[in-house]
């Protein structure tokens, strides 16, 4: 197995032996949407939602917020585009933005928060954790509660991969208590007549590097570009990625 190949497989075992607890969970909406937010409240525990003034948002306010949730893993909902989330107030129009990399330090800085920036395309902005897919948000608020069925942290993205409309996303090293690891990964669902029957890590190039020509992949193997990440995920279908068979659920 390819040195990039084994680092994929490594996070993979670590993320799964890594217990997950839906009580260091929480869910931050940066959205003004009624229905999304108001959905939110019907799904998930009210414990694991942070409430925030997205109708006078500030940067300091965000902060403050934040410390309330000392070392939670955060998963943040909401519009995202050119690198940040972005509020607009439907009435006054007036428009805040935080940008993904300010967001993750901010909250990290502060109160050793991980971040997971769930919003379209939030891994295309940096090549750093987020999703590579487009969704309606009102969907992913469908999935959210199977993350508190999680035993550990694979299961929980996994979660959010299943399905007809699951999600594409890209994981790295800050979810792994590994400080030594660097690696970046692309997490989603392989199907089969409408099945899931294993989840499947891609090995990441770090961006800025150079695709690789025909003449240097792998037998069996397609590429997926990214431009914006300046990175070629490679799928292979034998045995150089690694994948985890489970039951079907």
């Amino acid at each position: 197995m390819p040195a990039g190949a084994q680092d994929v497989a490594h996070l993979a075992s670590k993320l799964e032996s890594q217990p997950f607890s839906g009580s260091e969970l929480r869910v931050l909406s940066l959205t003004t949407n009624v229905e999304t937010n108001q959905k939110l409240r019907e799904k998930l525990p009210e414990a694991n939602i942070i409430v925030f003034d997205v109708e006078s948002p500030t940067k300091e306010g965000l902060r403050e917020t934040l410390s309330h949730h000392q070392k939670k893993t955060v998963f943040v909902l909401g519009h995202f585009e050119k690198g940040a989330f972005v509020l607009v107030n439907p009435e006054t129009h007036a428009e805040f933005s935080v940008s993904k990399e300010e967001l993750i330090s901010m909250a990290r800085d502060c109160c050793q928060i991980t971040i997971f920036a769930l919003g379209c395309e939030t891994a295309l902005s940096d090549g750093g954790a987020g999703v590579v897919t487009s969704f309606d948000t009102m969907d992913v608020v469908d999935k959210l509660p199977e993350l508190w069925r999680a035993n550990n942290l694979l299961d929980a993205f996994e979660a959010l991969t299943f399905g007809d409309k699951g999600l594409v996303l890209v994981i790295d090293e800050q979810f792994v208590t590994e400080p030594e690891l660097e690696i970046t990964a692309v997490l989603s669902t392989a199907l089969a007549g409408g099945e899931r029957v294993a989840t499947v890590f891609y090995a990441a190039p770090p961006p800025g590097s150079e695709p690789p020509g025909d003449e240097d992949k792998p037998l069996g193997c397609s590429s997926l570009l990214f431009p914006a990440l300046g990175l070629v995920v490679i799928a292979i279908i034998g045995g150089w990625i690694w994948n985890r068979k489970k039951d079907n659920r």
